[in-house]
């Protein structure tokens, strides 16, 4: 069934010159860049690079239940790819189903995927982190912590600032935030809602201070943090001009504006794609 989904990926993205659709091939983790075989890999130029889909397919009489594509979101989600897809005979239980979208992976029977405008754009998926500090620590030297204590019992980790290196000061909770959002989240991790507990080095970091005085050297900050994932479906209007379709728009209620992705026929026949977001101003949303 591999060969038969991906023959009718190909037939679909006939209009889209240079679309490269490669089935039973070996794709690389982010991070650990260990090969991991993939189903179907998806290839669509777009203006700088290629779009990268990747499929995974399940040939079964019965639905796909839960368990079978929770597996599938966990593997998908760890590949270089932009996009994944599951791709199943029977369709899929409505738990399994419902998992597959919470985790931005569409979930497709083969009578879709055999449509020729399948891949057009019907809704653009927002998926927003946010990150709760749960706890912080400062570790100083042996001989200075006595003095340290004086100066940050009481005080909150927002009390104590230092200048920021993008100009102003900064409070040891925004430190610790900008650090953890730079940090490439595994996406097992985002998924559960698990904590994470990061050490920074401080040997190097510029002097803290109190409001009752500054601080001594910080030799590490450790904190725990746990990230929050949200994702809004936000459904495009797709506006056309004769026969092709040139912009699609929809409304973020999360990101208060909107988005627009344009779709432009180049001269050698291929398509490149552009996003837009116009945030709203505060007094309209």
């Amino acid at each position: 069934m591999v060969e038969i989904v991906a023959a009718a990926v190909e037939r679909s993205l006939g209009a889209v010159p240079g679309t490269r659709v490669t089935s039973n091939v070996k794709v690389r983790e982010r991070g650990t860049k260990r090969l991991r075989q993939l189903d179907v890999l998806v290839e669509v130029p777009t203006k700088r690079r290629m779009l990268r889909v990747g499929i995974e397919v399940r040939d079964r009489k019965t639905p796909v239940d839960i368990k079978v594509v929770e597996g599938l979101i966990a593997k998908l989600l760890k590949l270089e790819i932009d996009k994944g897809c599951i791709v199943s005979r029977a369709g899929f239980s409505e738990s399994a189903a419902e998992a597959a979208a919470a985790a931005g992976i569409e979930a497709r029977t083969m009578a879709e995927i055999a449509h020729p405008d399948w891949w057009r754009i019907v809704n653009f998926e927002v998926h927003r982190i946010r990150l709760e500090l749960v706890s912080t620590s400062l570790d100083f030297n042996p001989a200075d912590v006595a003095a340290a204590r004086e100066l940050v019992q009481d005080q909150r980790m927002t009390a104590i600032i230092s200048d920021s290196p993008l100009g102003g000061v900064e409070t040891v909770t925004d430190m610790v935030l900008r650090h953890a959002s730079a940090i490439e989240l595994p996406s097992d991790v985002v998924m559960m809602n698990e904590a994470l507990d990061i050490t920074l080095d401080m040997s190097e970091a510029p002097r803290w201070t109190t409001p009752l005085g500054p601080l001594p050297p910080l030799r590490r900050v450790r904190a725990t943090f746990r990230p929050h994932r949200t994702v809004e479906e936000v459904p495009l209007i797709a506006f056309r001009d004769s026969d092709a379709v040139v912009a699609f728009a929809g409304l973020s209620e999360d990101l208060g504006g909107q988005i627009t992705v344009v779709v432009t026929d180049q001269l050698d026949g291929s398509k490149s794609v552009s996003f837009n977001l116009d945030l709203l101003d505060k007094t309209e949303r």
